[in-house]
């Protein structure tokens, strides 16, 4: 069973890639 911290955990490393994805669309 995954912890709740491990769901966070992934669900904030997701977030930071699609962050990341959308500055680089927004500086080119």
């Amino acid at each position: 069973m995954i912890s709740i911290e491990k769901l966070k955990l992934l669900n904030f490393k997701r977030f930071q890639k699609l962050t990341l994805d959308f500055d680089n669309d927004f500086n080119t």
